[in-house]
């Protein structure tokens, strides 16, 4: 078998990298592959590329903790997440690739910084709370794949136990991560570079997943998060200079 292009090896070991770090502390894998693999294939294959391997990984991981997830509590959330689904996509079609890349590393910057400096939440039930955060969600959800930060803040916000939000997270990641997909497909994202990425990929990234999820019980996750949360911030400083 013919060595990969350089370029083609550098997309697999991103995908490869942040799968494993998602199976590991349940978030993150967005946050790491799509600035990483903004400067190796550019914008248009980065957000489609992403968004197929992100309905991969939710459904390994939900088949994996589906038991612990808080349906009732999703349901608002994932509706007006997938009302602003189309909006993110419409603005990747419509804006500016370097405006939507310093617009990704301000966010980058200030979801590291919020995890790093992890400030006690109050705990918020009135039902006002969902409407900005999920369609926050999924404006940057279809633009950048990135729908995890505010899904975060909403499950610390409703003041779910570790073991709760980690699995109602990739509940609500499977749903999100399919109507993007489908979303980026309906506006043409989905190229044959994309669908070949995507195939090549799928081996590393069930294998990501598979051996994230033995680790993730006999890694310190407080230390790991702190490492994986000062990353992302880097990587947005990066972006935005």
């Amino acid at each position: 078998m013919p060595p990969l292009p350089t370029d083609t090896a550098l997309v697999l070991l991103i995908l490869f990298g942040s799968s494993f770090v998602r199976s590991l502390v349940g978030f993150g894998d967005a946050l790491l592959a799509m600035p990483l693999l903004l400067l190796v294939v550019g914008l248009d294959v980065a957000v489609p590329l992403v968004g197929l391997v992100a309905v991969v990984v939710a459904v390994i991981l939900l088949s994996l903790n589906w038991r612990e997830v808080e349906f009732r509590s999703l349901g608002p959330l994932l509706a007006t997440a997938l009302l602003g689904a189309p909006i993110g996509v419409l603005l990747v079609k419509s804006l500016e690739g370097e405006w939507l890349i310093h617009a990704l590393g301000v966010l980058l910057i200030l979801f590291g910084g919020y995890r790093l400096i992890g400030p006690r939440l109050p705990e918020v039930r009135h039902p006002a709370l969902t409407l900005p955060l999920g369609l926050l969600s999924g404006i940057f959800g279809g633009a950048y794949n990135v729908s995890g930060p505010f899904a975060l803040l909403y499950a610390g916000l409703r003041g779910w136990s570790p073991r709760v939000f980690r699995a109602s997270l990739q509940g609500f990641f499977i749903v999100t991560s399919a109507a993007i997909a489908v979303s980026q497909g309906v506006a043409g994202f989905w190229t044959p570079q994309v669908w070949n990425l995507f195939l090549l990929s799928l081996p590393l990234v069930v294998t990501a997943n598979l051996g994230g999820h033995l680790l993730a019980s006999r890694v310190p996750s407080t230390w790991l998060e702190r490492l994986i949360s000062t990353g992302i911030a880097l990587i947005g400083v990066a972006l935005v200079a």
